[in-house]
């Protein structure tokens, strides 16, 4: 969860509302530390193949699937998101 502004924000609101958009492919939340908010809305972003994309565009798309106070503050472009793969002990 992310605080910010008083608000608390679950992540998986944000990522959905992004993922509703037809240029994201991935996207994840976090929160980083705003001496005003508590907390920033940081969303990490993977592209389908890139077209017309702007920072404004996405955020003002996720306004208008959720709540104001939810959008990101900054959108961060990346050609990857990091997954856990679990996996249990090889047996020996």
């Amino acid at each position: 969860m992310v605080i910010t502004g008083g608000y608390n924000v679950y992540p998986r609101d944000v990522e959905d509302a992004l993922l509703s958009h037809p240029s994201a492919a991935e996207a994840a939340i976090v929160g980083a530390p705003d001496p005003k908010r508590v907390e920033a809305i940081v969303a990490f972003v993977v592209l389908r193949i890139a077209p017309a994309y702007s920072e404004a565009n996405l955020i003002a798309h996720v306004a208008s699937w959720i709540a104001s106070y939810k959008k990101p503050h900054c959108i961060v472009l990346s050609d990857a998101l990091p997954s856990a793969q679990l996996r249990a002990p090889a047996d020996k």
